[in-house]
């Protein structure tokens, strides 16, 4: 089970750095990707649902079940986001006031009151990573005092993921702001990939869980839904395509805030078949040593590269090369002498502890 842990935790690594470099190129205009970077985030608040529930053990939400459960869940995601993130927000607003004008939006974004630019995904983040203990919480509750299968689970999760996005994007009740404008919570995008967690999580308890893996025809099928879920996702949707295939009534029209129910549902699909056909050449792809290193660093990218954007004054293709080559360099140093150095400190403390 561990052996398969790695390898599947390998191909998400390789789907970060594939949803990572898509929005570089939206927020640099670059190969007519413009504006495609709102529907690829989709894919990041599916993964973050899916890996919460800890797919690949047949359990997961037992320790929330205690006190010492929920506080240690908090204090590693805490340990995880917060030291870089409001290490880089304090270095840009003392470099420039580009990013953060005043202190009061250099606040509100710190503790995520209000959010500028692409920060909206992270204080979407925070929010759903506030609610994950409750959910599951709730699961383990089931699972002990009425014995649901992971399969009643899921089932569970597919409804409420769905409900709520479709009440979460039609209210205006359940927001957040967005430099003092409302934006829709993603939090059932999250719940969506929790979803996805707990459908893999049966179909392991299956009579013939490896089924897909012996036969080289449902891989091949398996890899051309992939491939099209992913092109759809990052090229097809674009609004220059949309434009093209379907008229003019679609300038201005971006798939990630249309439709996010939409995006979510596809980033359900890709995360779902990337794992479950692990043998597939995609899946092989996408975990490659070199891509499994960049995409670790996916969460350092996102924040220097919209930290850097508006001192890189190029065109498109060429703003967007040199904007990826710094986000990825800076991330690296970022990656090893701050992210994992304190996250693995503070997980030994409490571990001490």
């Amino acid at each position: 089970m561990g052996e398969q842990s790695k390898q599947y935790y390998g191909q998400l690594d390789g789907l970060r750095l594939f949803a990572i470099l898509i929005i570089i190129a939206s927020h640099t205009s670059a190969f007519g990707l413009y504006g495609q970077g709102s529907a690829v985030v989709a894919i990041f608040f599916v993964l973050s649902g899916f890996l919460v529930t800890k797919p690949f053990l047949s359990l997961g939400e037992e320790e929330f079940l205690t006190v010492k459960g929920w506080v240690r869940y908090y204090v590693l995601r805490l340990a995880r986001i917060l030291p870089l993130y409001w290490g880089l927000c304090l270095m840009f607003y003392w470099i420039s006031d580009q990013v953060f004008p005043t202190r009061k939006v250099l606040l509100e974004n710190l503790f995520f009151l209000n959010s500028t630019g692409p920060l909206w995904f992270l204080q979407h983040e925070m929010l759903n990573y506030l609610v994950a203990p409750f959910i599951l919480w709730m699961i383990g509750v089931l699972k002990k005092k009425l014995h649901c299968s992971n399969a009643w689970i899921a089932v569970i999760l597919w409804i409420g993921g769905i409900l709520s996005s479709l009440i979460f994007f039609r209210s205006a009740f359940f927001v957040l702001s967005w430099s003092g404008e409302p934006r829709q919570i993603r939090l059932g995008l999250f719940i969506l990939g929790m979803a996805v967690g707990y459908t893999l999580k049966a179909w392991k308890e299956s009579r013939n869980p490896k089924w897909v893996q012996e036969h080289l025809l449902a891989q091949g099928i398996c890899d051309l839904l992939l491939l099209g879920l992913l092109l759809g996702i990052s090229v097809f949707g674009t609004e220059p395509m949309l434009v093209r295939f379907f008229g003019e009534s679609y300038e201005g029209y971006y798939v990630g805030w249309q439709r996010p129910l939409l995006c979510g549902l596809m980033g359900c699909g890709i995360l779902f078949l990337l794992v479950w056909n692990g043998e597939g050449a995609i899946a092989k792809l996408f975990r490659k040593p070199l891509l499994v290193k960049l995409g670790q660093l996916s969460y350092g990218v996102f924040l220097i590269h919209y930290f850097l954007l508006e001192f890189i004054v190029l065109v498109p293709n060429k703003r967007f090369v040199l904007l990826t080559a710094l986000s990825f360099g800076l991330a690296r140093l970022c990656y090893d002498y701050v992210e994992q150095p304190i996250y693995r400190g503070v997980k030994t403390l409490w571990k001490r502890g």
